[in-house]
């Protein structure tokens, strides 16, 4: 996945911040820490929010976990032999 078509989803003044850090990130080592600029995490936090508030009122669906777990003990047991 490219994260460009994502880009086009953000604010202007955050453009060049995000492709900076992307860029710093693939030059950067694996174990790099890279800050998160102040405006940027503001962003983030906001939008989180705004989520969150239209999600709100959505129905909550549940299931039972038990097929899946099966079918990890059964994928994990084919490992065995």
């Amino acid at each position: 996945m490219t994260i460009e078509p994502l880009i086009t989803l953000m604010p202007e003044n955050l453009l060049e911040i995000v492709r900076e850090l992307i860029l710093l990130k693939s030059t950067s080592n694996e174990g790099f820490l890279i800050k998160i600029v102040p405006q940027l995490s503001t962003y983030i936090d906001h939008e989180f929010e705004k989520c969150s508030a239209a999600a709100k009122d959505l129905p909550k669906e549940s299931f039972s976990g038990e097929a899946l777990d099966i079918f990890f003990r059964k994928t994990i047991k084919s490992y065995d032999n």
